[in-house]
């Protein structure tokens, strides 16, 4: 009889603290990548918080669309608690660095782009390494 082991992604609180570190980690690569283009090639400094709400929407995507392809079950709603993870991650970063809380606004733009990239996972190919 042949044994499966359970994996990170088969519990779900495990697998969506796994998917908003992805998702914090992809951030400040995206940040520091945006950082590095900004200060080499741009003048203008107008469209830096443009870069770091796209830096933050594409690690919340990133970690919904990982949670929802190895989870292959209800994308939206982890999707939306991957976002909640990060922001509430994010707002204990702020609160320690500056003292304040972040804004609803960077809960709403997480949780919403966390709960597309669950569905666009969900809904994806599913991984060579999860087929029977």
């Amino acid at each position: 009889m042949h044994r499966h082991r359970n994996s990170l992604w088969s519990h779900s609180p495990s697998g969506i603290a796994a998917a908003a570190l992805l998702s914090i980690l992809f951030s400040l690569v995206c940040g520091l990548f945006f950082s590095l283009f900004i200060y080499l090639f741009m003048d203008y400094l107008r469209l830096m918080p443009w870069f770091a709400v796209l830096s933050c929407a594409s690690g919340s995507f990133t970690g919904g669309f990982v949670l929802g392809k190895h989870r292959r079950r209800k994308g939206l709603a982890e999707g939306l608690l991957c976002g909640a993870a990060v922001w509430l991650a994010f707002s204990a970063a702020g609160l320690l660095w500056t003292g304040r809380l972040t804004g609803i606004k960077k809960l709403l733009l997480l949780a919403v782009s966390g709960a597309a990239g669950g569905v666009s996972g969900v809904n994806s190919k599913r991984p060579r390494s999860l087929r029977d």
